[in-house]
């Protein structure tokens, strides 16, 4: 092979090695291309779509989303200043023995609170709820004095509002565990992640719920006073259920209708009996028949209310204690 067909070949080695070169750089940005085209056309369509929102992209809305979050922020404490205003602050120095002559003495002062009459609000030796303190004489623990004594304060407060709103007697009380609230908490966005080998610890809630069963007999007005004595306490109080009964009703018995079958076949025949007194002649001692329907509610007998309360300490207080010790 002569000299110049090697320089031949090497010239056409070399420009068909351009070629290759310049078409794989012409595909590459081809293909650059239309990604960045797909970019542009994405951002176009995400612009688009913010511009169509209900809040507008500018600094006006994002002050009146920081002033709407500020305002939030200024309702949430004075809401959480409103309902834990109530909250107890547990004495740590308190002994099981005095806290048990206490409930010995509040016990017997209870017992002495009036009901209806010269009757009292409690029958005797009733337990208030606390059957092994009260009446079998154990002796508190120390671990779980903080929790009885809130419970202890509680049914004090609840027996003095319905003496105070002169229920006819206090039948019983029964004291449900404590427990814990369980808070939802709001999911985080997605875009926020805890940083690697951190594990975000959850703040447990101190909010305490305590719920009683109080059954008692009143009358609708002391009922009513009852209920608005738990309202304007400061002790964040929820009436969850109640129910009303009544063993007898003078108006259903002067109709005639039966307690076990209060349909309208007794009241039927109830209006039928009443229409043939009503016809009935005078009897032999003068008396005039019966007419018409007359019943004193006063004379009624009470209901019999059961009803379930629960009450919450959010622990807004749980280190006032030991700050007055310290400062102490």
């Amino acid at each position: 092979m002569n000299r110049n067909k090697i320089i031949m070949l090497s010239v056409g080695g070399v420009a068909f090695l351009a070629v290759i070169g310049l078409g794989a750089m012409t595909y590459l940005g081809w293909e650059s291309k239309t990604e960045l085209e797909s970019d542009l056309e994405s951002a176009k369509n995400n612009v688009e779509r913010i511009n169509r929102a209900a809040i507008v992209p500018e600094q006006k809305s994002v002050d009146a989303i920081k002033a709407n979050a500020k305002a939030l922020r200024e309702w949430r404490e004075a809401a959480y200043m409103l309902v834990s205003q109530g909250d107890r602050v547990e004495d740590p120095s308190i002994t099981p023995e005095a806290f048990k002559q206490t409930m010995v003495e509040d016990a017997r002062a209870l017992s002495a609170l009036p009901g209806v009459g010269d009757s009292r609000i409690v029958p005797e030796e009733f337990d208030f709820g606390f059957k092994s303190y009260i009446i079998d004489g154990a002796m508190p623990a120390k671990e779980g004095l903080p929790v009885l004594e809130r419970q202890w304060r509680e049914v004090v407060a609840f027996i003095k509002a319905l003496s105070a709103a002169e229920v006819n007697a206090l039948v019983s009380v029964v004291v449900e565990p404590a427990s814990v609230a369980k808070v939802e908490e709001p999911e985080q966005p997605r875009t926020k992640k805890p940083p690697r080998g951190k594990k975000v610890e959850k703040k447990p809630d101190p909010t305490v719920v305590q719920g009683y069963s109080l059954t008692f007999l009143a009358r609708p007005a002391s009922f009513v006073r009852f209920l608005n004595a738990l309202a304007l306490d400061e002790r964040f109080t929820v009436v969850e259920d109640f129910t009303i009964t009544r063993q007898d009703d003078s108006i259903a018995s002067v109709l005639g209708v039966s307690k076990a079958d209060p349909a309208a076949g007794g009241r039927r025949s109830g209006r039928r009996s009443r229409r043939s007194e009503e016809v009935q002649p005078d009897a032999d001692d003068g008396a005039p028949g019966k007419k018409g329907l007359v019943v004193d509610p006063m004379r009624e007998p009470p209901f019999t209310v059961t009803m379930k309360i629960v009450t919450y300490d959010f622990g807004s207080k749980a280190g006032e204690a030991e700050k007055k010790e310290v400062e102490e």
